[in-house]
């Protein structure tokens, strides 16, 4: 329930216009934040 909480704010990030060298347009996983998860979404 946590992950997907931090994830919310990144779905409109990752699909507005960015620039090449932003992170958002060469990332295409995010680390779950519990340290303790080691997922990968």
């Amino acid at each position: 329930m946590y992950a997907l909480a931090a994830l919310l704010p990144l779905l409109p990030a990752k699909q507005r216009v960015t620039d090449q060298s932003d992170w958002m347009s060469t990332d295409a996983e995010i680390a779950c934040p519990d340290p303790y998860c080691g997922e990968r979404f």
